[in-house]
């Protein structure tokens, strides 16, 4: 794939600032940036440019999973998440007390990965996503199902965490969406979508989960003058949904194509992509 110069027509964008979706808009995107976004027929649509047209899509900026160990970088593409954080090993270096015992400045609740160790009952050993994975990483994943299903099921812990992460919600604390994928059982790309969910279940609006993954990552990530928004001068990551997160979070994951840095996965080339995974 390489990157094309392009004009977004018709779309609704919800550029994950906390405003309104812009219905019927136009957005254009050269050299891999956002260089105009505007009403249809108020916005200058350059000479040249393939034009897509996405009337009833919604565009939503490119996903962040800001804690993952791994995983296929195809199938976050194919899921939308356009930026992973692989945090280092962490290093032991001397702390400030007062800086140590100071409440994080966010939190990130990795609810999917929680789901998967507070509730094996629900998982299932023919999970459709298991063809993504290395043979043998799917037989691992097995084996790591059943030791999972001899503890006892945690649902009220889940419950806990979940109410644990709204009340942080309701006090402030900035929340980011983060997997721990890497986790058997916590798929690469699309754990994301069920975290987001996850977050909405806890008590933060559908706007809110969609931050977590965008503006608020790009911010903890010092990137808020690239990414995680949608706005003339940013990096043109951006995801293409066939349905509105914002009635329904669930809809992240009907995902119609992707940008990233201005190279279109169009729907034909992600599902090439999905079936060239599975059958590596």
């Amino acid at each position: 794939m390489t990157p094309v110069d392009l004009a977004l027509l018709h779309a609704t964008v919800i550029d994950a600032t906390g405003g309104r979706p812009r219905p019927d808009a136009t957005l254009v995107v050269r050299a891999g940036r956002i260089t105009a976004l505007g009403r249809f027929g108020d916005t200058h649509v350059p000479r040249g440019l393939r034009k897509l047209d996405l009337r009833g899509k919604f565009v939503v900026p490119g996903l962040c999973d800001v804690r993952v160990h791994g995983g296929d970088p195809a199938l976050f593409l194919a899921n939308g998440v356009t930026t992973a954080r692989a945090p280092l090993p962490p290093r032991r270096v001397p702390l400030d007390p007062v800086e140590f015992v100071r409440p994080p400045a966010h939190h990130v609740p990795t609810l999917a990965r929680h789901a998967v160790l507070d509730r094996p009952s629900l998982l299932s050993a023919d999970d459709y996503r298991l063809k993504y994975l290395p043979p043998t990483e799917r037989d691992g994943w097995r084996w790591a199902l059943e030791k999972l299903r001899r503890k006892p099921d945690r649902a009220a812990l889940f419950e806990h965490r979940l109410r644990f992460t709204g009340a942080l919600h309701r006090a402030g604390v900035p929340i980011l969406a983060g997997t721990d994928t890497g986790t058997p059982w916590v798929f690469p790309g699309f754990a994301l979508h069920e975290e987001l969910a996850f977050l909405v279940e806890a008590g933060c609006t559908p706007m809110q989960a969609l931050q977590s993954a965008t503006k608020e990552a790009a911010r903890y990530l010092g990137r808020s003058a690239t990414h995680g928004t949608i706005a003339v001068g940013k990096v043109a990551d951006l995801l293409i949904l066939d349905a509105d997160p914002l009635l329904d979070i669930r809809n992240t994951r009907k995902i119609h194509s992707v940008l990233t840095r201005g190279t279109h996965l169009t729907p034909t080339a992600r599902a090439q992509l999905l079936a060239t995974t599975a059958a590596a």
